[in-house]
């Protein structure tokens, strides 16, 4: 095992993934192990991939959207409109309004936009009919970037905009 560094951790209510006053020691890869006191190792990650949340003109219009272009329900909308989460059976995909994020982020961020190019990430869909959930996004008001095309690798792969500029594949699972 190679070790990168050492930390203290602070104590937490949840003992499984911050024990107290036990240390954290990483290794070359990432992974975290937990020296406690009693000389035991216990195997374990500080942080889990748990949501994306994209900024839009209009958190309703966007559930509808998604809803409609990719069959997504809504999980969970928040009663000032401001904030949306859809039930994606995974990680979250949530929608924050563009004030919301304006005054979580004071030194602004770019707004997505159809009228400038998009965001340098992407949301992407898995699908066993890429071209049926093209043409559903399609037809659900996404703009078209790629038609669906089958990539070296033998994926086939589709790219569309939402309505707010948000770049979307639908992939065919690898």
């Amino acid at each position: 095992m190679t070790f990168r560094g050492t930390f203290q951790t602070s104590s937490k209510s949840d003992d499984t993934l911050y024990p107290p006053k036990a240390i954290a020691i990483l290794d070359s890869v990432g992974q975290t192990y937990y020296y406690h006191l009693n000389n035991s190792f216990v195997r374990g990650k500080i942080v889990k991939f748990s949501y994306a949340i994209l900024y839009v003109k209009d958190v309703s219009q966007a559930v509808a959207f998604y809803e409609q272009a990719f069959g997504l329900k809504q999980k969970f909308i928040h009663e000032s409109g401001q904030y949306a989460e859809m039930d994606t059976d995974t990680t979250t995909l949530a929608f924050a309004s563009n004030d919301l994020a304006k005054s979580n982020l004071p030194q602004g961020f770019t707004e997505n936009s159809l009228l400038s190019l998009p965001t340098g990430m992407e949301v992407g869909f898995v699908t066993n009919d890429v071209a049926a959930a093209f043409q559903g996004a399609v037809e659900a008001g996404a703009n078209i970037v790629v038609e669906p095309k089958v990539k070296p690798w033998g994926q086939t792969v589709a790219y569309v905009r939402d309505l707010d500029g948000v770049l979307v594949s639908i992939n065919s699972p690898m």
